[in-house]
């Protein structure tokens, strides 16, 4: 877990379920569509706006791909390692062990793209999250 502050506070809200989704602003305003703002067409709610949709879900992907060839193990996606920053047991033990510390934190640098930026697609292209990466390595 990430000791940023920032990054706690995105956690909290997430967990608080803070973030106003479509599914939610339907509930509040009958007028508006519960549809994801992503356009896949799909209802709007926060799971899905942050990990299913298949937008999002193609950048976790991409992310999963370089961390397997950056850290040299199957990294799993999950929602539980990638939204709220638990790893799975035997990825942080090897962290832990062997890989500096500036990669533990790759995960969070995507996480933290994903939730400040959901709402729109352009946080989605791989560009942006290795530039992104690179100022933290």
């Amino acid at each position: 877990m990430s000791n940023c502050v920032r990054y706690k506070v995105i956690q909290l809200n997430l967990l608080h379920r803070v973030y106003i989704t479509p599914f939610r602003l339907k509930k509040m305003d009958h007028t508006l569509s519960n549809l994801c703002w992503h356009g896949c067409g799909e209802v709007g709610t926060l799971l899905h706006s942050l990990w299913s949709c298949p937008a999002v879900k193609a950048l976790w992907e991409k992310v999963g791909e370089i961390l397997s060839k950056l850290l040299s193990v199957d990294v799993d996606l999950h929602p539980a390692t990638c939204l709220l920053g638990m790893p799975q047991q035997e990825i942080h033990d090897m962290l832990v062990q062997s890989v500096p510390e500036k990669h533990m934190y790759n995960i969070i640098t995507v996480s933290l793209l994903v939730f400040l930026k959901w709402w729109s697609l352009g946080f989605m292209k791989e560009c942006i999250w290795c530039k992104t990466l690179k100022l933290y390595m």
